[in-house]
């Protein structure tokens, strides 16, 4: 099930640091459309752990700001 609490988290960290949905798909090296459907409320696709931690470092926030990451190494590894 995707986590639907970080679309909104995904928005509202790029916003802060005033960055375009394309500024921060070049950042992950995807395309534009694909970080879209990261921030979409619909969103069945999130970003895997190597994305995630370039988006805590662009955001300047920890990691687990972004996500609960007992549940995802329980959910990877389980």
């Amino acid at each position: 099930m995707p986590n639907k609490d970080l679309g909104s988290k995904l928005r509202f960290y790029r916003k802060s640091k005033k960055l375009t949905q394309k500024d921060v798909a070049d950042h992950l090296n995807i395309t534009p459309q694909a970080y879209q459907r990261y921030e979409s409320q619909t969103n069945t696709n999130e970003p895997n752990i190597d994305n995630l931690k370039k988006l805590s470092t662009l955001f300047d926030i920890n990691l687990s700001e972004l996500i609960d990451v007992k549940k995802m190494i329980k959910k990877n590894f389980h």
